[in-house]
């Protein structure tokens, strides 16, 4: 009885962790892709 606890902990630990990681990525590239198109968009303003 006290394995199937001890599993069901880590199990729930380890969705948590995912779910908590999961979500910084993708604010970070969705971010990143915005900067990326503003860069395209002043150098060709300025040729």
């Amino acid at each position: 009885m006290m394995k199937k606890f001890i599993t069901l902990i880590m199990a729930g630990m380890m969705a948590f962790g995912m779910v908590a990681c999961g979500s910084t990525t993708t604010e970070e590239q969705t971010t990143v892709a915005e900067d990326a198109s503003a860069e395209d968009t002043s150098e060709e303003a300025s040729e």
